[in-house]
């Protein structure tokens, strides 16, 4: 193995999930906006550096037509595009990106939890205790941060004495806020989806907690695209 191939963390980069590497920034949208323009590639036989710039044209081109809205990947409905955004079947439990920190009005949540890089310095001082930073560094290697940082949520959780909105927020909005918002819906929220007394949720033995099968429907089937952290490794 090549010694630069592995990261600090015993990442192996190569491998078959490592669609960052492999897609060239090609996503599903994209695929499926140009799917007859890359099929009939295929079909011609047109060799990997000819397909390689191919992708890279849609990919540009569609990062262009992103800053006004006509991207593949913005072809969503308005709901989906939606956020932050309420999960399905809870009353309280939001996720959003990142960006949307900016614009909205933050003082409506009872704590807001981020998973970047750096902190946000306005919500540290606007919100101060009420706020919860999990540092967590960008791409497949954040999720091996959040399973480290995630030890932080029960203490901070339960040393709120008022929690009934939680907004959960990540750079993309589908990634590591999903995973955070999975780990609060296992943990705290009731057969109604609130979040009741602040207690850890009939914890087992084996690790796995009771109705966690039930929560995680609850957020990936708000937002079926989400790729949740323990999904990249």
């Amino acid at each position: 193995m090549v010694e630069e191939e592995v990261s600090g963390d015993g990442y192996i980069q190569g491998a078959g999930d490592d669609s960052e590497g492999w897609a060239q920034g090609l996503t599903a949208g994209m695929f499926w906006a140009h799917r007859d323009e890359l099929m009939q590639a295929v079909e011609d036989n047109v060799g990997e550096e000819r397909m390689e710039k191919l992708v890279r044209s849609i990919v540009m081109e569609n990062d262009r037509r992103d800053t006004n809205g006509t991207g593949a990947d913005s072809q969503e409905s308005p709901n989906e595009r939606q956020s932050p955004f309420l999960v399905a079947g809870t009353r309280g439990l939001y996720i959003g990106k990142l960006n949307d920190l900016s614009t909205i009005d933050v003082k409506f949540f009872d704590t807001i939890i981020t998973c970047s890089e750096s902190p946000d310095d306005r919500l540290m001082e606007k919100l101060k205790a009420r706020y919860l930073h999990l540092r967590c560094t960008h791409g497949k290697l954040g999720s091996r941060d959040l399973r480290k940082e995630l030890s932080r949520l029960h203490d901070y959780i339960e040393s709120m004495s008022s929690l009934r909105n939680l907004l959960v927020c990540c750079p993309t909005g589908e990634d590591l806020s999903v995973g955070v918002a999975l780990a609060v819906s296992c943990l705290y929220l009731d057969d109604d989806g609130e979040l009741p007394a602040l207690i850890w949720l009939y914890p087992v033995a084996s690790g796995v907690l009771i109705g966690a099968q039930v929560n995680c429907s609850r957020v990936s089937g708000r937002i079926p695209p989400t790729k949740t952290s323990s999904n990249e490794d």
